[in-house]
Parts: C-alpha cells; sequence; structure tokens
C-alpha cells in the first residue's frame, strides 16, 4: 500500500495540473496534438511511454480492493490500453482528439477530479 500511496502521490497532481492546463488552454491542446498526430516517431514514443507506466503499474499494483490501490490500478489499466491503442491503431488518435474536442470540459474534470482523490488519499491521510 506505500508503494500505491507513493504513485499516487506523484500522479494525483500531474492529473491535477494537465487536468487544469487542458481546461485553461484548450487552444494549445489541439496545436500539441495536431503535432502529435503529425509527428509518428513522437507518437510511437508516447505509446511506449503510455505502456511501460501501464506495465508498472499493472504489474505491480493490480489490486482490486476498493480505496486507493483500486484507483492506481484502473489508472494503470488505462495507461495500457492508451498506449496499445495508439501504438497498433495510429488513427484511433484521430477519434480520440475529436471525441476530446466534442467534450473538452467533462474530459479535463475527469482529470482533475481523479487526480484530486488520488491526492487527498495519499498526501491527506
Amino acid at each position: 500500500m506505500a508503494s500505491s500511496m507513493a504513485l499516487a502521490s506523484i500522479f494525483g497532481p500531474i492529473l491535477v495540473i494537465t487536468g487544469l492546463w487542458t481546461l485553461l488552454y484548450k487552444d494549445s491542446l489541439k496545436k500539441v496534438l495536431d503535432s502529435l498526430k503529425k509527428t509518428p516517431a513522437l507518437l510511437y514514443f508516447v505509446s511506449v511511454i503510455n505502456i511501460l507506466i501501464g506495465m508498472v503499474f499493472v504489474t505491480s499494483f493490480n489490486y482490486w480492493y476498493w480505496n486507493v490501490e483500486v484507483l492506481v490500478t484502473i489508472l494503470g489499466w488505462f495507461f495500457l490500453a492508451r498506449g496499445l491503442l495508439v501504438l497498433y491503431f495510429p488513427k484511433s488518435l484521430d477519434k480520440m482528439i475529436k471525441m476530446y474536442a466534442n467534450a473538452p470540459v467533462f474530459s479535463s474534470l475527469v482529470s482533475i477530479a481523479w487526480g484530486l482523490v488520488l491526492s487527498w488519499f495519499a498526501l491527506g491521510n
């Protein structure tokens, strides 16, 4: 559980920070995502990093108890799925971008909420 808390204390604030950034700088996010689409090497690198983070989370913290560990586990599965999806189906990034463009506030708020919950468990307890 201590390691799950360490990951939650790292990724919680990161999710809040990136969620706030995407909420406040929607135009910049669109430019970043468009640039990512046009750079296959960067897309590959980002996919591999997502897979790496996901595998570390899933293999080390695959717990399904209702506490901070399940939140870390779900986050790990999300990273793993996103990395594999973008690596093997790079065109899926277009669909993800369009989905995000239709609901940028919702996506940002989910990221902020997830980060706040992780931070609260890790830093508040």
